[in-house]
């Protein structure tokens, strides 16, 4: 480049003949790029102009596999932000969904032990039903016994009344 600003456009062809191989080489589709460019721009100023168009159309094609390449790379950039935006979408609605499962199995939770509780409830009741029902059959055979007694005492007065008052009358009979 400095020697084409200079004017000295034979030693700038020669280092341009030599620096084009050397960016081929390297694997840098840039630094090849700016060879490319400069060698056209040298062979254009020194009148070589089958060798300047020839330099244009690789520098075109290379140009273009550069801005495809760059394409690619922002394409495959976004896809991997769509891809990105997309998972945490999913673990979004994955975590939401895991939330209200969190919440229906708390609630489920809640409402076995109400339910445990009420039949616990309904057992203690059942358990005091009979013990009560034990107690009444209790008090209820007593007073039967007691009832047994009093009648048998009822029917012992009564024998020693009418003994009594068959003694009595006799006596006064007489």
């Amino acid at each position: 480049r400095l020697y084409g600003q200079t004017g000295r456009i034979e030693e700038s062809i020669s280092q341009i003949d030599q620096a084009l191989p050397l960016a081929e080489g390297s694997g840098s589709l840039t630094a090849l790029n700016v060879a490319q460019q400069q060698a056209q721009s040298i062979y254009a100023k020194a009148g070589k102009y089958e060798k300047a168009y020839n330099m244009l159309v690789k520098n075109d094609a290379l140009t273009d596999s550069l801005t495809n390449i760059e394409k690619e790379k922002e394409l495959s950039q976004l896809k991997s932000t769509l891809e990105l935006s997309r998972q945490q979408e999913v673990n979004e609605l994955l975590e939401e969904k895991q939330s209200q499962q969190e919440q229906r199995i708390f609630a489920q939770s809640i409402l076995i032990a109400a339910s445990v509780l009420i039949i616990l409830l309904i057992a203690a009741l059942l358990v005091m039903a009979r013990k009560r029902a034990s107690e009444k059959q209790q008090l209820l055979e007593e007073l039967q016994n007691r009832k047994d007694e009093l009648e048998q005492l009822n029917q012992a007065k009564d024998r020693v009344f009418a003994i009594v008052s068959h003694d009595l009358r006799s006596p006064l009979t007489s």
